[in-house]
């Protein structure tokens, strides 16, 4: 239940206290059995009417309050679906295979993971990226500075430091060559003040990379086949529409979770593994910049294979509601059973099923499927979510969806002789944050894989859930989007503007995030005009330049580097068409800059 309405309801209940003893006063002989005054209603049976009818009057006073947000929640949830849908709960792990894998295992985006029960239900989540199991383990990783004599040094002249990873494949008889591995991914886990840097260090200052085998025999590879992972749309944490703009999610994860974006992928391995015939290998990241910390505190417990994000949501058909004439809207209730472990995130589908087992989609009346819209019979659903509380001590943040059928004119359908089937997407609520970290917990276990797994490691601590404003609140979040267009950032106020956009993005809304919205200084744009090549063709093409300053100091166990990474792809997608977008980022009171981008357009580069 909403705080808001229990100060109508106290309101109200003052009020008719204070008025029905103004009216016995004013005319005692027709209130005299009232008995009422200001401080007591000595009849208890009065005292119960005037709570009753404060109850009701406080509701309509909420609903007014809240300037019926039906048409402002339609709105936000096709424009901006994650403004008005909690943000589930986020962790990182890694799945370790037994020794005897021999083989690369594929992980889709979406593969279910279980923990332990938690007060009788388990709590479930799906993958985020697609992955690859693959049999190897990284026994060392050092970060060297000058000297350094390692295989391909010579390729790189101008390195200031080179970092050394090697891996292993699990069995002693397997080969490397035989694998045929086209990639290998790595996460950075540790201590965000060492992570960071060496992320910088790997993804911006590399030089480039040299595989070598312990025949003696390397291979070269250019800077470029180092990718960073987490930037694109099929890489989200959470479902969009189509017509959403990804930008805005970008920022929500990055705010929310910015650990989704601490991988790195290297690429384009295939033709330097083929010929390696041991099980070791050595790999040479070249950079341009030496930094003492790393080469203190790097080692292999900072990198691992065979990680991916995961989000706790997963699909849920829920309880079947029975259609009444006596009811305009029906709770939806992913579990009977269990209520306080489920929340309903978003429906997929709404089905009715009459007495007679014909089946009727019901399509939703804020989406695009109103082909047929000259025909009255037409019934649509539409959802609305409440803020409630709950849990067992009866305080926790939580809420609630509610579903109606309504006609084309939006009046309420009349009630069939039918069943609504609803298929749900759901998380766990609160559950996840009372799950235990460290330890080898959570517990979690992977059916559908089917190959064996020693365990699935919980690399970071899984995140609580976030939870956008409702009512009144989210009004005021649709006028400030929509208020803050690209025209804006391009003025003189383009700097405070943008700092608004990221506040709205805040979900998390910590000291830590509100001083990296503060650390972006200044935001200056200019038309510039530069030659672009796609596909192999060339043109000149007018685009927009942005340059962007940072004061490093406010971003204390953050990455200047990869929150400017994160803004360079939002303002190639908030870019217009037959344009382009190029960054450039520095740092308060340096000269030099931190790094110019090529340009982009949307998720392609211009190079």
């Amino acid at each position: 239940m909403s705080d808001d309405l229990l100060s109508f309801y106290e309101k109200e209940l003052a009020f008719l206290r204070q008025s029905g003893a103004e009216f016995a006063r004013a005319y005692p002989k027709v209130a005299s059995r009232l008995r009422i005054s200001e401080e007591v209603v000595e009849d208890p049976h009065v005292s119960r009417l005037l709570e009753g009818v404060a109850y009701l009057n406080a509701r309509i006073q909420k609903k007014i309050a809240d300037d019926f947000p039906e048409l402002t929640d339609a709105l936000l949830d096709n424009l901006y679906p994650h403004y008005l849908r909690p943000l589930p709960s986020l962790a990182v792990v890694q799945f370790v295979p037994e020794n005897d894998l021999d083989t690369t295992v594929p992980v889709k985006k979406g593969t279910l993971l279980e923990t332990d029960a938690i007060k009788g239900r388990p709590c479930s989540f799906q993958t985020v990226f697609d992955m690859t199991i693959q049999p190897i383990k990284i026994p060392f990783a050092r970060y060297r500075g000058k000297p350094f004599a390692t295989p391909g040094a010579n390729e790189f002249k101008g390195a200031e430091s080179v970092i050394h990873l090697r891996l292993e494949l699990s069995g002693e008889d397997m080969v490397v060559g035989d694998m045929a591995l086209e990639n290998l991914r790595f996460f950075l886990k540790g201590q965000a003040r060492y992570t960071y840097p060496l992320y910088q260090a790997v993804l911006h200052e590399a030089r480039g990379v040299v595989i070598a085998s312990g025949d003696g025999e390397y291979r070269k590879l250019a800077a470029h086949t180092i990718k960073p992972l987490g930037f694109e749309e099929s890489e989200g944490i959470v479902p969009y529409p189509p017509g959403s703009f990804p930008g805005y999610r970008l920022l929500t994860e990055f705010m929310a979770f910015p650990e989704k974006f601490l991988f790195f992928e290297l690429t384009g391995l295939k033709n330097a593994l083929e010929r390696v015939k041991g099980n070791v290998i050595d790999i040479y990241i070249y950079t341009d910049r030496a930094d003492a910390d790393l080469e203190r505190h790097v080692d292999e417990s900072m990198l691992a294979l065979n990680c991916c994000p995961i989000v706790n949501l997963f699909p849920c058909r829920a309880e079947p509601i029975s259609l009444e004439y006596t009811q305009d809207s029906y709770k939806v209730i992913p579990d009977a059973r269990f209520p306080h472990h489920y929340e309903v995130y978003a429906i997929e589908k709404v089905t009715g099923v009459s007495g007679s087992g014909l089946k009727v989609e019901y399509k939703p009346f804020y989406g695009l499927s109103h082909a047929d819209i000259e025909s009255d019979s037409e019934r649509y659903w539409t959802a609305r979510r409440q803020e409630v509380f709950g849990g067992e001590p009866g305080n926790e943040p939580g809420s609630c969806t509610e579903l109606s059928l309504v006609d084309l004119a939006f009046d309420v359908a009349e009630a069939e002789d039918e069943t609504l089937s609803i298929e749900t997407l759901c998380f766990n609520g609160n559950m996840p944050e009372k799950l235990p970290f460290g330890g080898g917990q959570p517990y979690l276990k992977c059916n559908a894989l089917g190959v064996p797994l020693a365990r699935i490691n919980t690399l970071t601590r899984i995140t609580n859930t976030c939870r956008p404003p409702q009512g009144n609140g989210a009004r005021w979040r649709l006028v400030s989007q929509l208020s803050l267009n690209h025209l804006s950032l391009t003025g003189e106020s383009g700097t405070s503007y943008f700092r608004e956009i990221l506040a709205l993005y805040d979900v998390v809304e910590s000291s830590a995030t509100k001083a990296m919205i503060k650390s972006v200084l200044s935001l200056k744009t200019s038309s510039i005009t530069a030659p672009v090549t796609y596909k192999g063709k060339t043109t000149v093409c007018r685009g927009t330049e942005i340059e962007v300053t940072f004061d490093e100091s406010m971003l204390s166990g953050h990455s200047v580097y990869l929150f400017a990474s994160v803004l360079e792809r939002f303002f190639a997608m908030y870019c217009s068409i037959n344009s382009f977008t190029r960054m450039v980022a520095r740092l308060k009171g340096k000269a030099e800059v931190l790094k110019k981008w090529p340009p982009r357009a949307g998720e392609i580069e211009l190079i």
